[in-house]
């Protein structure tokens, strides 16, 4: 038998689950019923039946040739890389100039 001076109530639990309406699952679930009421759809048939088929179906020609478009982007970025090395040239030579020492 111990003394207690002070007495601390018991932790009260509540069950308490609330409820929220959320129009855009209501949405989805009344989809989910209507499709599965068709009874026609198959779980992962849209990504199965050609998601890889179509990724690169605008770069390659059916006789393998790359198209014209990548063709000329690929002229369009060695061109550009020309010119980038042509003007870092002239930069590095005239910097090469700059730091020459004048020999008396």
């Amino acid at each position: 038998m111990g003394i207690k001076l002070f007495h601390l109530p018991a932790h009260r639990v509540f069950n308490y689950t609330p409820t929220y309406y959320n129009p855009e699952k209501d949405k989805l679930e009344q989809g989910v019923a209507k499709r599965d009421a068709e009874g026609n759809y198959i779980p992962g048939s849209i990504v199965s039946k050609g998601f890889r088929k179509r990724a690169g179906s605008g770069v390659k020609r059916k006789d393998g040739a790359y198209s014209n478009t990548r063709r000329i982007a690929v002229y369009i970025l060695i061109a550009a890389i020309l010119v980038a090395l042509f003007y870092f040239s002239k930069a590095f030579s005239s910097l090469i100039e700059a730091m020459k020492v004048p020999v008396n």
